[in-house]
């Protein structure tokens, strides 16, 4: 194990907020049960036991960041990396069978021996004891890493030749390390995902713009700028004063949330099923980059739930439709919302 571990600077950005009492609860008894079994949020989050729904209050004031630029290397917290505090697992940690119980967070430092040869890289595991704790590092064949890990392995490398002294700053000129890091620079991205929706659909003119300006406007009166952060709460408030203007967003389909706590990667959105409520048609999706920095997008089903791509904005306001693969920034999801309208009357 290393132990000359470096400390990066702490984010000057805001982040996601603690677990709620109830999540906090919830991980005690889950830890009682099992020690190496976490569902909280911020938990390693593989345990697949029955969770509740992501309520709203799950969704920090943060959701839609100001800034997805932050200090500091990709994926890690502001707080000091060494696991000196921290006991060891009780178990090995890594292990090339893919139902391995912990996810690799990040891997970011390498070791070569004399004649330049890749030994050992530096894995930063998705392991801690409770949401506060620091994760736990370790040192490991990179032969091994490479089996499972190939891609994160070869960013160390390409990370280490750089000269650069933070790993999120390279990743920033990688083209792998800003897929895993990418979110959006759009801080409107949940007004603007409802719009990509409605196109989606074919209804361009279905939000009435004047009700949002509005909406935003009144809100902005309370010391509320929804532009700059805006939590699902916040924007539910909206969903009414739609209804109102004669909008045919059916609202008792957009409050609910098909996505269950505890859960990280694209998998998620692939392994949704028609049990789960997903059926063909057009989703709202509420993401997190790998340092908890939130966007919204569009998720289109289609073909009997075999075809799922996600519609998002470019920076020029054109949009895009990609495979879910090919969205590595996603890290968590807070949420999964039916986008549906009620048919025109003729």
């Amino acid at each position: 194990m290393a132990s000359d571990m470096t400390v990066p600077p702490a984010s000057k950005r805001q982040r996601l907020a603690p677990p709620s009492p109830q999540e906090e609860k919830r991980e005690e008894n889950d830890e009682q049960e099992n020690p190496f079994s976490y569902s909280a949020i911020l938990s390693s989050g593989e345990d697949e036991s029955a969770d509740e729904l992501c309520s709203d209050d799950d969704v920090s004031e943060s959701f839609c960041s100001d800034d997805l630029e932050s200090d500091g290397s990709s994926g890690e917290d502001p707080d000091p990396l060494s696991s000196d505090d921290e006991e060891a697992p009780a178990v090995q940690t890594w292990d090339p069978n893919p139902e391995r119980l912990w996810e690799v967070w990040q891997i970011d430092k390498i070791e070569r021996d004399a004649d330049g040869t890749l030994q050992r890289v530096s894995v930063l595991w998705d392991w801690r004891p409770t949401p506060t704790s620091q994760r736990y590092r370790t040192w490991e064949p990179a032969s091994r890493m490479s089996e499972t890990h190939a891609e994160e392995v070869q960013l160390a490398v390409r990370f280490a030749d750089s000269g650069m002294q933070h790993f999120r700053e390279f990743c920033k000129t990688d083209d792998f390390g800003k897929a895993i890091i990418d979110a959006s620079d759009n801080y409107s991205c949940m007004f603007t995902a409802l719009n990509m929706a409605a196109d989606a659909i074919g209804r361009p003119g279905l939000i009435p713009q004047d009700v949002v300006d509005q909406f935003i406007a009144d809100e902005l009166k309370q010391g509320r700028d929804l532009l700059k952060s805006c939590t699902w709460k916040l924007f539910a408030k909206l969903l009414p004063k739609r209804r109102s203007a004669g909008c045919d967003l059916v609202i008792n389909h957009l409050k609910k949330n098909l996505i269950k706590g505890g859960r990280r990667g694209g998998r998620v959105l692939l392994e949704l099923t028609e049990k789960d409520g997903l059926t063909d048609g057009i989703y709202l999706v509420g993401a997190y980059n790998r340092n908890f920095y939130g966007h919204c997008v569009v998720l289109r089903v289609a073909d009997q739930g075999k075809e799922r791509t996600i519609i998002d904005e470019n920076k020029d306001g054109t949009t895009r439709e990609v495979s879910i693969s090919d969205c590595k920034w996603m890290n968590f999801f807070s949420f999964v919302r039916p986008f549906r309208v009620f048919t025109p009357r003729t």
